[in-house]
């Protein structure tokens, strides 16, 4: 039910099913925005979150190939951000990643099996990902929207009392005391309509 959850085990899945030891996948999170997500395993050296302008170059450089080399000059080398962190970790081979048709992807792994044989077990992940991930992110808008006032996007009184239920259990659990405090609007609704 939750996209990230969703993404973070197909990646998983990905990385076993194909047996990479080193391996990194970056990709836009849900709502997009210049923080992209990663997730890495096997590494050295911790990998940094690029930035949104050398994503876009590696999505860029892979849509004119299937996959890319990091450290091969014609596929531009070791020369963008992204590709000198990938390379600093031992990563080579670059393949694109959608999660679903609006969430981009990259995925890079070390030399551990012919790589054009990773890159099309790889892409049999793609469109099994995208309609997991798409049915994830629709069920999150479906729960946000019975949880929110359309008109201001403010919570509701269904998701007061989901909270309200969470919140009590959490005292009860770690027997700690819980207040609530109400707050009463003087004419909400001329408030609201203004």
């Amino acid at each position: 039910r939750n996209s990230e959850t969703v993404v973070r085990r197909l990646i998983s899945a990905a990385q076993s099913e194909i047996g990479l030891q080193r391996f990194v996948c970056v990709y836009e999170p849900r709502e997009r925005n210049d923080h992209l997500q990663l997730v890495a395993g096997g590494l050295q050296h911790a990998v940094h979150i690029p930035q949104r302008v050398a994503f876009d170059t590696m999505l860029g450089r892979l849509d004119s190939a299937p996959m890319l080399d990091v450290h091969a000059p014609a596929a531009g080398g070791s020369s963008d951000e992204l590709s000198r962190e990938l390379a600093r970790n031992g990563l080579r081979h670059v393949v694109s990643f959608p999660l679903s048709p609006k969430r981009r992807g990259v995925f890079a792994w070390a030399d551990s099996k012919p790589a054009p044989d990773i890159a099309r077990r790889l892409a049999f992940f793609n469109d099994a990902a995208a309609e997991l991930v798409e049915n994830a992110e629709s069920f999150e808008k479906m729960e946000e929207l019975t949880h929110t006032d359309p008109l201001t996007g403010l919570y509701n009184q269904r998701y007061l009392q989901v909270r309200l239920a969470e919140e009590i259990n959490r005292a009860r659990r770690y027997r700690r005391s819980l207040g609530l405090v109400m707050i009463d609007v003087d004419m909400l609704k001329t408030v609201n309509d203004q």
